[in-house]
């Protein structure tokens, strides 16, 4: 498989381990759920919009990294549900610092699809421009939620969340 396409392919898994995430953190944190569903469905939209990219760019699909992912996600959930996926608990802030550096890779890999899209001839004319709007919209909503997991977990109450931290 070319470099492109196991790139690709660890997009994807990755994607199916970020849904079933945000599908435990929406069934833990109702106050959140609304926040975590969009999230959740941006990344369902998103990922079939990158499947007809490698299925029409012949890149081929790596199906055994789809069961990678899911058996990894379910071991991150037994780490995080340990540390308290509700309101308050650590679960949401590992959960959400997790997540992160997945969305922060697709805006990367987004932009440099836009970038290069000339050098693929069967991606002439696809227009990336919404796919990198959403990862960095998707990327923004994380860094909220992660803020209000850290301010839930760290501070039990608003004066607190305002005092500075010592080391």
């Amino acid at each position: 498989m070319s470099p492109l396409g196991k790139s690709f392919n660890e997009h994807l898994s990755g994607s199916h381990g970020s849904v079933h995430l945000h599908h435990a953190l929406i069934k833990a944190n109702p106050p959140s759920a609304g926040s975590n569903q969009g999230l959740r469905a941006g990344i369902l939209k998103n990922r079939l919009t990158l499947e007809k990219l490698v299925d029409r760019s012949g890149l081929g699909r790596a199906r055994g990294m789809k069961m990678i992912s899911r058996v990894a996600s379910h071991i991150a959930l037994l780490r995080f549900c340990g540390q308290r996926l509700d309101r308050g608990g650590l679960g949401p802030v590992e959960a959400l610092e997790a997540v992160e550096p997945g969305v922060h890779g697709k805006t990367l890999l987004r932009r440099g699809l836009h970038r290069h899209q000339d050098r693929v001839s069967k991606w002439q004319g696809e227009d990336f421009e919404p796919l990198l709007q959403s990862a960095e919209a998707r990327k923004a909503t994380v860094e909220s939620l992660r803020f209000q997991a850290v301010q839930a977990a760290f501070y039990q109450d608003s004066t607190a969340a305002n005092q500075p931290l010592h080391g």
